[in-house]
């Protein structure tokens, strides 16, 4: 989860919340646990020449902050 990335405490939070909360459970599994973006960050890759990536990456979360809101006005 997060690529691994969380302090085990809260992971286990996290993991926690997921069981008992079935819209956060499953907008986080839409998420790829690793993409394009993820491999550019992780290598700390300077985005030159690749805007057109960036762009969709930003679309692609503002639709998940989308998907978020809307599951928490429901």
């Amino acid at each position: 989860m997060l690529l691994g990335k969380l302090p085990p405490a809260e992971l286990e939070s996290v993991g926690e919340h997921f069981l008992h909360c079935t819209v956060c459970a499953n907008v986080a599994e839409t998420i790829p646990a690793s993409d394009g973006l993820t491999a550019a960050i992780q290598a700390r890759k300077i985005f030159s020449g690749d805007e057109e990536l960036l762009a969709q990456a930003i679309e692609r979360a503002k639709g998940l902050r989308s998907q978020l809101q809307t599951a928490d006005g429901q």
